[in-house]
């Protein structure tokens, strides 16, 4: 308890630090998401190239950002391992609520990472399993959607997915164009099978 006294303020100073870093991440990638889909339904294909190259690098860019700015403002490299300890209390804290707690734990460790020495590298300073479970959130839309082919069958899966996404670009004939996504799709697997089978 008494660490709680005396690392308690730094400790949820630099847990809110790496939460702030992480919901600007995905504030940002969440946007440009919901650019690559506009980008995606006027067919800019090299827009949505580029807005993925950028997305791919959104992750690295936040993370450096924040462990410089811990470093800065904390000076990182002097602190106790009580107080890491704290940090990570004082993280979960701040994760109770948040609608996407695993993603920010997963972000937290990068940061950690980036920072202690590989002896740290254990339970006790980064997140090893799921502290918030993501079974009761809800989210509209969902965070995820689950397909089953096998139960479902292949094209009636797929016109779902793509049916899902939303897009305002309307199909000219959508059963058409899933039957041939469905046949080369099943094709493809084949030959995959098939490529495979030459390993064993």
């Amino acid at each position: 308890m008494e660490i709680r006294k005396t690392q308690g303020g730094i400790a949820l100073a630099i847990a809110q630090v790496v939460l702030w870093g992480f919901n600007k991440h995905y504030h940002l990638f969440s946007q440009t998401s919901l650019q690559a889909k506009t980008l995606f339904e006027a067919a800019d294909w090299h827009g949505v190239q580029r807005s993925s190259r950028e997305r791919i690098q959104f992750y690295d860019v936040r993370v450096v950002e924040t462990v410089e700015r811990l470093r800065r403002e904390f000076n990182t490299e002097t602190l106790s391992d009580a107080t890491w300890h704290e940090v990570k209390f004082q993280y979960i804290i701040l994760l109770i609520n948040h609608k996407q707690p695993e993603c920010a734990e997963t972000f937290f460790n990068s940061v950690c990472c980036k920072i202690l020495h590989r002896l740290y590298f254990h339970n006790d300073f980064i997140f090893v399993r799921p502290t918030i479970s993501t079974e009761h959130i809800d989210s509209d839309p969902p965070a995820y959607r689950s397909y089953y082919p096998r139960d479902q069958g292949f094209e009636p899966v797929l016109r779902r997915l793509i049916t899902d996404f939303g897009l305002r670009r309307s199909f000219s004939n959508l059963k058409r164009d899933i039957g041939l996504l469905a046949n080369r799709t099943q094709r493809w697997l084949g030959c995959l099978r098939q490529n495979l089978s030459l390993f064993k």
